[in-house]
């Protein structure tokens, strides 16, 4: 059924960015072209529906298919099956809004990020870029992504109760004396980490190989759903996500992130401000303790 594989592809979108996913997305478009030019000859050519649906069809024939077009085009499908009465699409048409509302937003992030590097790429010598990658990582990588991280982390890991474990995770704001960090649901519901940071590094490899264990952990997180009816305190449901579950894949990440750092010839955590592991320790120390 066709909308049912538009749902798939908005839910890669709202885990991941394109380019983990184009190469599924390019095994099946022509099928989806073909699937999608029936239903467009179905339609009143002078319906916006029908302009929108060809755009998109026009989107997946580009060698090159641009993430931001496919989501905004992605948006007007839902118009072609309203008038349904059948609960199981009725369902998916709700599923598939709420996955697009996120795809919609990780793709203008990450068309945003792109167009910026290409502008810094375009006006610096590759010397004068690993130079900016180093900056970069040091300063805003190392006080307020990988520092911040390994905070909440030991918090989480000292903490002996699953209640007081769960408070870094659920509250909007961590109080660590120095400083007042925002809760971990909360970073990565906002993309904090991800638009500061990772979509900021020249260095593609690097970059690539952080994406996809920021969102690997993204996604588990947003596994916990957050429920807030009225004026009520919001609750959180740790289904399908456990609490388990998120502190492992926190300390995933962490993982990927100090071995980016020594990558790039960051050896030892700056500790400037947050000092969760002493004064300056070694990374291939903090590593083994993590």
């Amino acid at each position: 059924m066709l909308l049912e594989e538009l749902y798939q592809i908005v839910k890669q979108g709202s885990e991941l960015p394109i380019e983990f996913w184009k190469d599924d997305l390019n095994s099946k478009k022509n099928e989806l072209i073909q699937s999608l030019q029936k239903l467009s000859d179905k339609l009143d050519d002078k319906t916006n529906t029908k302009k929108q649906i060809d755009i998109l069809i026009n989107t997946l024939k580009q060698d090159k298919i641009n993430e931001l077009s496919l989501a905004k085009n992605l948006a007007f499908v839902p118009n072609v099956f309203t008038n349904t009465a059948d609960a199981k699409i009725q369902k998916l048409l709700n599923d598939y809004q709420i996955k697009l509302k996120t795809f919609l937003i990780s793709a203008q992030l990450s068309n945003s990020a792109n167009e910026s590097r290409e502008k810094l790429k375009e006006n610096l010598s590759i010397e004068q870029q690993i130079e900016y990658d180093k900056d970069l990582y040091s300063k805003t990588g190392m006080f307020y992504c990988l520092e911040y991280y390994l905070t909440l982390y030991k918090k989480i890991t000292d903490s002996k109760t699953e209640q007081e474990k769960k408070f870094f995770i659920e509250t909007d704001e961590v109080d660590v004396g120095i400083a007042k960090l925002p809760g971990l649901w909360l970073d990565f519901y906002k993309n904090e980490v991800l638009e500061k940071f990772i979509y900021l590094i020249l260095n593609d490899s690097e970059r690539i190989k952080l994406l996809k264990a920021y969102f690997s952990t993204k996604n588990i997180f947003m596994g916990i759903q957050k429920s807030c009816i009225n004026n009520e305190p919001c609750k959180f449901i740790y289904n399908p996500t456990s609490l388990t579950n998120a502190n492992d894949s926190l300390r995933q990440l962490i993982v990927s992130m100090i071995q980016s750092f020594q990558h790039m010839g960051i050896n030892n955590l700056g500790s400037q401000f947050l000092t969760p592991y002493g004064e300056k320790p070694l990374l291939s120390d903090l590593i083994k303790v993590i």
